[in-house]
């Protein structure tokens, strides 16, 4: 038994490297003009900054050079954006609690013996409690492809399949007909998947300026949620079509689980999202022993 799972293992290692592949890239962002400060007119208040970031309800400090003023009066647009206290070279601002990002203009007037100076700067305030829904909308959106091919099933629907050719339980003539039928991109929920996805890269946008709340952008993830679950149904159908090449290496074979978010691989997974197939423990997830054998053919993060 242990030599033929290690057979096995050696099979699915090799046949999955056929289907491996990735991407990779990088960027920056920033501003050079923020980083180089902002001054008042009459050179009495330098800021390090022209810009700053902040999580809601919390205080930010504003850095720079300036002596320590008689009183601070703060104004902003677009947020209730308020004094929390001063002192010499750095003033902190309470941010108020936000259900979406929001940029802010915010002026301040340092009062001085005989003269004021006036400062303004564009304040960042991050929505910090929906911060794992918009990690959970980009990794969707980034993920799409994978999704709408059915990645994780075409897979193991690959595997089996030139399993069985391998054993001569399929001519190539049926290896290739069978292959040929896995198309997900014409199965009854593919259309809407898309439009609901679509829809999201949309509502993301408007969300990241401003314009909807957490609340719609949740809703409208739930909605493309439920579409991505449908498709799924179709992977789930087209491994239980060739149950009888399955049933032998995986008993009860992969006609399980739903096609929904695993936030601890940050990726949908009909696999990952069953009991049938995992187990989890101290924040991670593993194949049951019964399954372990085909680990290379399941992505897990």
């Amino acid at each position: 038994m242990k030599a033929t799972t290690n057979c096995l293992i050696s099979i699915v290692v090799m046949l999955s490297l056929t289907a491996c592949g990735g991407s990779g890239g990088s960027g920056d962002h920033g501003s050079d003009q923020s980083a180089r400060g902002v001054q008042s007119s009459n050179g009495l208040v330098r800021l390090d900054r022209a810009f700053f970031i902040g999580p809601e309800t919390q205080a930010v400090a504003l850095t720079g050079v300036f002596e320590r003023p008689e009183s601070i009066t703060v104004a902003s647009s677009g947020a209730a954006i308020s004094l929390a206290s001063f002192e010499q070279n750095r003033v902190f601002l309470r941010l108020p609690e936000v259900d979406r990002p929001v940029n802010a203009a915010v002026t301040l007037e340092f009062r001085y013996p005989g003269q004021n100076a006036e400062i303004t700067v564009n304040v960042a305030i991050e929505n910090a409690s929906a911060a794992d829904l918009e990690q959970q909308v980009t990794h969707t959106l980034t993920s799409r492809d994978a999704i709408m091919a059915l990645s994780q099933d075409a897979a193991l629907y690959n595997f089996f399949l030139q399993l069985a050719y391998l054993q001569d339980e399929l001519s190539h003539q049926e290896l290739v007909d069978q292959l040929a039928a896995f198309k997900p991109q014409t199965g009854p929920w593919a259309f809407d998947a898309n439009f609901a996805l679509d829809n999201l890269v949309q509502i993301q946008e408007q969300y990241r300026q401003g314009l909807i709340s957490e609340h719609v952008l949740q809703q409208e993830l739930a909605y493309a949620e439920r579409m991505i679950a449908n498709h799924g149904v179709y992977g789930r159908d087209m491994l239980r079509d060739i149950g009888n090449l399955i049933e032998p290496i995986a008993p009860g074979g992969f006609v399980s689980g739903v096609l929904e978010y695993v936030a601890s691989a940050g990726l949908y997974s009909r696999i990952l999202s069953s009991d049938r197939y995992v187990i989890a423990s101290n924040g991670s997830i593993a194949l049951r022993p019964e399954y372990a054998s085909l680990a290379a053919l399941v992505q897990f993060n």
